[in-house]
């Protein structure tokens, strides 16, 4: 089994593919045959996969608990643990928007690239999450 889900199965087949079409010219049937070429090119597109998948959740703990660290230096009107349970309880995506953005000071653009959303999607995850946030934590009248 190369991947875990047929997402990734198609991801990896494509990336595949487009690494056998830009090494074609250096493909050499002496040293073996061409099936056994192309898999070992699905194999390393799979390694290279699971590499960047193991960097980028590393990279998304880490900032996370950087921006949990630094969202308890909030407000002082706001307590700490009232602050860091709204953060927790933001959805996945947006608790990784809001890290990367102000945890690890990311520009739009590279936190679109490591969530896998545009430019313009990352805006409104942020947004959403610094509009739930305030929704909670704003004063009740």
């Amino acid at each position: 089994m190369v991947s875990r889900s047929s997402h990734d199965a198609e991801d990896l087949a494509q990336t595949a593919l487009e690494r056998a079409i830009r090494a074609l010219s250096s493909f050499d049937p002496r040293r073996g045959d061409v099936e056994g070429w192309l898999w070992r090119i699905v194999a390393n597109a799979a390694r290279d996969a699971r590499r960047r998948a193991r960097r980028r959740r590393l990279l998304v703990e880490s900032l996370a608990q950087r921006a949990d660290r630094l969202i308890s230096q909030g407000p002082p009107e706001t307590s700490d643990e009232v602050l860091l349970a709204a953060v927790r309880g933001l959805p996945d995506r947006q608790r990784a928007a809001i890290a990367l953005r102000y945890g690890a000071d990311l520009e739009l653009r590279a936190i679109g690239a490591m969530l896998g959303v545009s430019e313009a999607g990352t805006s409104m995850l942020i947004r959403r999450a610094l509009n739930r946030l305030r929704a909670e934590l704003s004063p009740q009248e």
